[in-house]
């Protein structure tokens, strides 16, 4: 077990978990990691007992997760989801529909982000599946993270009184993904000099194209004068989504109408600098204002073909 490798993985996931939270419940949470230790199988009811309202799910081959929380804390996000000011005394039908919509959503969120933070093949996470069952889910819970696992003890903050305590449980086999030469590095928001000079190569009109491999055949250095440029104001836009439609169709919309964008709740948002895709990311809520944080920076090539 080390530690280090093991709060890595854990706060990459509570980066996306929190995230999503955030966003449905108008939060801006705050997560830490206060403990780790390695699980054997008979952990596994007593933490359920604990904390009987989870979520887990599958990351491919040998790997899952799941977190926990407790009852009163399931209550309480519920009623904040609902807009109420006193959560409810217990679990209905209506509200463990809601709590697999909150909770598992933020899973979904949470093990992409560390799908995609530790470089891992797998395009998505698993389904996510939400119990309130407590100790009797301990047989499905270890089929999908091991008998062998690691339990970290977690809590998450709100300004100014939300605060609860959670558990992460993760397959102890995903230690291996933050291994030295285990993961990929986790994509940057900053260019390094070499993707500048692969951007700067394409509006080049006397340099050679890309070889087969997709690396330039020639090195370009940025030009010294690139500063004259810099204050140069660029329209940064959000794109959800889009779709197309009949004038017809647009002719009767009124208040109260949904269109369909065509994009997944889980799927990343488009950033685009004049009209031009330049990153993905995730809706975050910050200071009761919509923002993006950054995923994903597209390729150079991607790059260099919508800035020609």
């Amino acid at each position: 077990m080390n530690e280090q490798r093991d709060r890595d993985l854990v706060d990459s996931f509570l980066s996306g978990f929190a995230d999503a939270l955030d966003a449905m419940l108008s939060l801006v949470l705050r997560s830490e990691v206060n403990a780790i230790e390695a699980c054997g199988p008979e952990m596994m009811p007593v933490w359920l007992g604990t904390y009987p309202v989870y979520a887990y799910t599958p990351l491919g081959r040998d790997a899952g997760l799941a977190v926990l929380v407790e009852s009163t804390t399931a209550l309480r996000l519920i009623a904040m989801l609902e807009g109420k000011d006193e959560p409810a005394a217990e679990l209905n039908d209506e509200r463990r529909e809601l709590l697999r919509g909150l909770i598992g959503d933020a899973t979904t969120r949470g093990a992409r982000r560390l799908l995609e933070d530790f470089g891992q093949p797998v395009a998505a996470p698993g389904e996510p599946e939400v119990s309130d069952e407590g100790e009797m889910g301990a047989t499905a819970l270890s089929a999908v993270i091991g008998t062998r696992f690691l339990a970290a003890m977690v809590t998450l903050t709100s300004d100014p009184d939300l605060a609860f305590d959670a558990m992460v449980l993760f397959s102890e086999t995903m230690e291996q993904w933050a291994a030295p030469g285990g993961s990929a590095a986790p994509a940057g928001a900053v260019l390094s000099p070499e993707e500048m000079n692969d951007i700067l190569h394409g509006f080049g009109g006397d340099t050679a194209p890309a070889d087969m491999g997709g690396r330039m055949q020639e090195e370009v250095r940025i030009p010294a004068n690139l500063d004259m440029v810099m204050d140069i104001r660029l329209r940064a836009t959000a794109r959800l989504g889009s779709v197309e439609l009949p004038l017809g169709d647009v002719l009767s919309f009124g208040p109260g109408s949904i269109i369909d964008v065509g994009r997944l709740v889980d799927e990343p948002v488009d950033l685009l600098v004049n009209n031009k895709l330049i990153a993905r990311g995730d809706i975050v809520v910050v200071d009761e204002k919509y923002g993006l944080r950054i995923t994903e920076i597209v390729s150079p090539r991607e790059r260099i073909e919508s800035l020609r």
